[in-house]
């Protein structure tokens, strides 16, 4: 008679030894990219966060002129907008947002482009937003025209839109159309 032995114990343990090896292969590869993934969403909220920051100056720059301007009733000429250009760098060099976070702010860069126009001017700079180690940038440009267009002129332009129907399943039956004009 033949005596069978068999023994698993080995194979048994050969078995584990590579479920476990397997496991922390998946979890280093899984834990790599979590890492990876958090990195990335780290710049992205910082450039976001920059973006953010510096269209905050653009708000700003563009209240100073338009402040300049309420207080100082100036005809748009290149003296004037100079002036004015001047009065907002003075201002607005570097602004910072938080006091808790020193390297988040905005700042004016000071090469300021005036063009006169032959209704006022266009005046052109650049806001840097900046979130520690991160910049953005955004070009801005502002379109000033002298005068005002009275109110008059402005209604005899436009039209109004037709009246909304009082009963809502009502249907227009002809092509009702709205014309409008932009006024500065």
């Amino acid at each position: 008679m033949r005596k069978l032995i068999h023994n698993e114990n080995a194979a048994a343990l050969i078995m584990v030894l590579l479920t476990i090896a397997l496991i922390m292969l998946f979890s280093t590869v899984m834990m790599n990219n979590i890492l990876s993934n958090a990195k990335q969403n780290n710049v992205i909220e910082h450039h976001n966060r920059a973006t953010h920051i510096a269209e905050m100056g653009v708000s700003f720059v563009s209240d100073q002129f338009t402040n300049y301007l309420k207080e100082h009733n100036v005809e748009l000429n290149e003296s004037a907008l100079q002036d004015m250009v001047d009065d907002t760098i003075d201002k607005v060099e570097a602004v910072q947002i938080d006091d808790e976070y020193p390297e988040r702010y905005f700042e004016l860069e000071p090469d300021i482009n005036i063009q006169e126009t032959s209704k006022g001017a266009i005046v052109s700079t650049q806001i840097n937003g900046h979130d520690g180690e991160f910049n953005e940038s955004l070009t801005i440009s502002f379109s000033l025209e002298n005068g005002t267009l009275p109110i008059e002129e402005w209604e005899s332009d436009s039209t109004s839109p037709p009246e909304p129907p009082s009963n809502p399943d009502h249907f227009y039956d002809e092509d009702v159309s709205w014309n409008h004009k932009n006024v500065h």
